[in-house]
């Protein structure tokens, strides 16, 4: 999990962004700390698969 949070702290200040949201499988991702945000939804996208740092 270190690696993941070091290696994506380098490609946000690369891009100088204020941080990223991934888009896929909510399971996936909550082993890096994002958990799926039911609110969020994308036009034509599938629900629950907008995740957001917890």
């Amino acid at each position: 999990m270190r690696l993941m949070e070091s290696e994506l702290s380098v490609l946000l200040r690369t891009i100088q962004a204020a941080g990223c949201e991934p888009l896929d499988d909510s399971a996936h991702y909550a082993r890096f700390g994002f958990l799926a945000h039911a609110g969020l939804q994308l036009p034509g996208g599938m629900p629950g698969h907008i995740n957001t740092a917890a």
